[in-house]
């Protein structure tokens, strides 16, 4: 085994291990796996078929133990085993109608037009069986603006102007999408902005890009208490009488 085959070995470990996790990354994702979890228990444990729409190559199986089909426009270079992946538009899903029993989405729709928000609900819906499950940044905060006017170019100031090109989301999409449906709809509010702000910041320097991959996680149930309306969870259940 040659030295860039040792590398792309040791670096798929650390991308599929805790390490790989920090704690913004931890905590967005928290609220889904959490009632992902409550769904598997519901269902006595019962193999389901769970679609992530903007996966990238790993997603919800940072969290979630089972397998789960992936599509994004492209994919990372180190993946899960547990995501099978597929290059597809969250707007135009190569799958049936209710093909999943559950599809979730984790900061995607925050980077589409206004319109395409819509249809990406909208499709989402239409391969779901029972349960559509979604978190995304809404609004434009002081903090965000913060971020792209002062920070270093990066991945996170990139995404940040795309939220602005596409036309900010509000945190109506959902039931804007699903309106007229026989849904039952959760609401609820991640962390404030302030925090995710700081937690951002700790991704900026290595020593506190550790930390926050390790010691500092044992602080996430005191964030948590902490919440602000500048993002928004949606958990969306089929009614027995609209089940697909």
């Amino acid at each position: 085994m040659n030295k860039q085959n040792i590398k792309n070995k040791f670096m798929e470990m650390i991308y599929n291990s805790p390490l790989e996790r920090n704690i913004n990354l931890v905590m967005r994702y928290y609220p889904i796996s959490k009632f992902l979890k409550k769904i598997i228990k519901e269902n006595k444990n019962r193999r389901l078929r769970i679609l992530e729409v903007g996966s990238g190559s790993r997603g919800i199986t940072r969290f979630y133990g089972g397998r789960v089909i992936g599509v994004d426009i492209e994919p990372e270079k180190y993946g899960s085993p547990r995501l099978i992946f597929l290059k597809a538009s969250a707007t135009n899903l190569p799958f049936k109608d209710g093909s999943f029993d559950v599809v979730l989405s984790v900061d995607t729709l925050e980077h589409l037009t206004r319109k395409d928000m819509i249809k990406m609900v909208q499709e989402a819906d239409r391969v779901a069986r029972k349960h559509i499950l979604f978190t995304y940044p809404a609004g434009f905060t002081k903090y965000h603006e913060k971020i792209v006017k002062t920070w270093k170019r990066s991945h996170l100031t990139k995404s940040l102007e795309e939220h602005l090109h596409g036309g900010t989301a509000t945190g109506h999409e959902i039931p804007d999408a699903l309106k007229g449906k026989n849904y039952n709809i959760v609401k609820e509010y991640g962390i404030h902005p302030r925090i995710s702000y700081c937690l951002c910041y700790l991704e900026q320097r290595l020593i506190t890009k550790i930390l926050s991959r390790t010691l500092l996680k044992i602080f996430m149930p005191f964030m948590r208490l902490c919440r602000g309306d500048s993002r928004v969870y949606y958990f969306v259940t089929c009614r027995k009488s609209q089940d697909k």
